[in-house]
This record gives C-alpha cells, structure tokens and sequence, in this order.
C-alpha cells in the first residue's frame, strides 16, 4: 500500500510512493503520516436512500460501499428544484423538515449494517451558482449558464449560503452519512470567473481583493461544517488545487485555501481526482498520486494543513469511450477490473465512479460482467492487502 513515511529531520520529510520514489515535502513542512490506506469503492447516481431501503437484497448484490446522494426533497417533483446538492449556493433558504425522508432513509441504512457505509452528500458550488433572487426557486432547466453576470462572493445574501450550509451539514450528521461531497465544476453560474461577478464590478472590487474575499467566504462555509459535523469527510471534485494552465482570474484556488486554512484538524480532505477518468495504468495513477503530494501542494496557502488532512482518491469514468449496444467491444469488462484494480492499489481512501448511461441500482444498461469484474477486483484488492 502506499506507505507515506517521513524520514529523519536531516533529509526532511519525505512521502514515499509505490513506486519507490521518494517525494520531498514543501521546505519547512513536518508531515504527519495518517493510517494506513483502506479505499472504499462507491458510486454517483446509485438512488436516493429512500428508494434504497425498499430493497435491502440488491445492496448485497451490488460491489459498492457508499453512493453520492443528491439529497432529494420530501416533495421533490423530479425538476431538480428543490434537491439540495443543487440549493446549496443559491438565494433561496432550504428547510430541514424538507428532507425528512432523507434522513429517515439515511438513518435506517446505518441502523441495518448496510454495506453502504460510505454515503455523501452532493454540493454543487456553481448551481444555481448566483444570489440574483427570482420569483421561483432556480431548477435545473433555468439556472444561469456560461458567461451570465452572476453575484457571490462580495453579496450580503451570502448569508442565505451560510444558512444552506448549516442545513446540508446537519442533514448529512442526522442521516449518518460519511460526509459531503463537493463539486465546483461550472454547471450553472460560474462563480470562479472574476470576469462574471457583478457583485465585485459594482463594488469596484479588483481581482486580488476578490481572491481575499473568496477565502473569507470559505473560511466561513468550513466554519459551518466545523461547528455541525468537525469529523465528516470533505471529498472534494472536479480536483482539489487547479492546474496551472488555467487563467489567473478563476477563483477556485483561493477558495480550496479558505477551505484547507480553516478546517477542523479532525477532518479529512479528500482529492476526488476527475482527471482518472482518462488514465488506466498503475503507473498513470501513481503519477496523478505523487503530483498530489508533491506539486499540488505548492499551489496551496497552507501546504502544512494540507499534507496533514489530505488522502488522495480517484474518479472512473464506467462508460467513458461509449458503450451503445456492445460495451465489451469499445470497453471490455476486464479493462474495466484493470482500472478498478490500479486506482484501488494507490489511492489513500475513495474511488468513485461515474457513469451516464448503465444504471448500478436498476441494472439497466449495465452487464452483469462489469458487476463481476468489480467483484473480482476488489476481492484481489482485499487479498494482495492483506499479503503485505
């Protein structure tokens, strides 16, 4: 497994991959190894809990420990209106007594020793995406899109944010669940655009002064999740610190600083790691692993917070090169059992998986061999573990 080791003071700490290279950590940076790795496979779009716990059976037959839930409401209408991984950082104030069936259904999947253990609840930064209030709540069909001026970071309606937050964070502790997952890529209004914010252009707020209020609003999200639910897991997508290639006026890093600075030494971060969906070998995920603990961390404000809670996962793409009406011709089930394999042997906690078309719950779409094949690989995963 990957053994994150630090050597003596002389050379510095070191992480060491499996690969045998040895990683040097940023000067000055004492790291604190963490346990040993025990990554969990789960998945999005399994079904939401209420719908799981009709059908205990099929959880069994399922090569899953956790799924990303959406957090659907009591009343939910199948719009998207209304869901709570999509209300989170909009203008409108969501109420707990709207997802009482969540949590109900939340609460009697740990309360049954469900193999689903490992659950999350979704945030998605960017939808809505905008504090511009309208006459209905935002769904999924009209949320802003694109280069729409939206407002965030310097608005007094970030309030209702915080408020939001509070709710999610207590729903996901109430429905014992693992943690929460969040997502920032640009679904709906881009709030990590600077060019966009019309908040800050009407202010005459420049960029840097920008950057400084976007870790202000972090630090303020992750005292929330500090003060409700300290020990949850912070699993977070498309990636955690952004690739240098991107502009500097997107606001994403500043953000993940606010979060790293401010959270609760009790908490995991988790990397989420999109960019596995593109890589198959174990030498391409060690590599994405290293780059986590040796580069990423330089574009961090806090690299010593950030090697202490940081674990290192990795996304899969199911259905990734399309699949129409013969999945083992474009994407044999056993190169799927191959990347399953690689990504379990290096990451530190969560792989998950992501499909469009097949469906892990109604097993439409979706080949009883992938399922095998998964099986399988988290079988060999258990024994070489365990061999070591």
């Amino acid at each position: 497994y990957n053994a994150r080791t630090q050597q003596s003071r002389a050379s510095g700490p070191r992480r060491k991959s499996q690969t045998g290279s040895d990683l040097p950590s940023p000067p000055g940076v004492e790291v604190v190894v963490p346990p040993p790795p025990n990554p969990r496979l789960i998945t999005f779009q399994l079904a939401e809990p209420m719908e799981i716990v009709k059908n205990p059976k099929r959880v069994t037959e399922l090569p899953l420990e956790g799924a990303v839930f959406f957090g659907l409401p009591n009343d939910g209408d199948g719009s998207g209106r209304g869901w709570l991984a999509s209300s989170v950082f909009g203008p409108d104030p969501i109420k707990l007594e709207n997802y009482s069936d969540f949590i109900e259904a939340g609460q009697i999947l740990k309360r049954t020793g469900s193999k689903l253990a490992h659950n999350f609840l979704r945030i998605n930064t960017a939808v809505p995406g905008t504090l511009i209030k309208k006459e209905k709540p935002y769904s999924w069909e009209d949320r802003p899109r694109g280069n729409d001026e939206v407002t965030m970071w310097w608005d007094e309606g970030y309030e209702v944010v915080l408020h939001n937050t509070r709710v999610a964070a207590t729903i996901a502790l109430q429905a014992r669940l693992k943690g929460i997952l969040l997502d920032w890529e640009v679904y709906g209004g881009n709030v990590y655009d600077f060019k966009v914010q019309r908040d800050a252009a009407k202010r005459g707020k420049g960029l840097e002064e920008t950057k400084i209020q976007v870790r202000h609003r972090a630090k303020q999200f992750m005292g929330i999740l500090n003060e409700v639910y300290p020990d949850m897991t912070l699993l977070i997508i498309p990636w955690l610190y952004d690739r240098p290639n991107h502009p500097p006026e997107i606001l994403w890093d500043p953000f993940a600083d606010g979060l790293i600075a401010a959270c609760n030494p009790r908490m995991r971060i988790v990397e989420g790691n999109e960019f596995g969906y593109y890589i198959d070998s174990l030498n391409d995920f060690q590599e994405m692993y290293d780059y986590d603990y040796a580069t990423a961390a330089t574009h961090c404000a806090v690299p010593h917070k950030f090697l202490k809670q940081l674990d290192v996962g990795f996304g899969l793409y199911l259905d990734r090169d399309g699949w129409g009406k013969d999945p083992e011709l474009n994407a044999s089930s056993a190169s799927w059992q191959i990347r399953v394999e690689n990504a379990l042997r290096v990451a530190d906690s969560y792989v998950w998986i992501f499909q469009n078309g097949p469906q892990w719950w109604s097993g439409k779409g979706l080949p009883q061999a992938y399922i095998d094949t998964t099986f399988k690989a988290l079988d060999l995963t258990e024994r070489r573990r365990a061999a070591q």
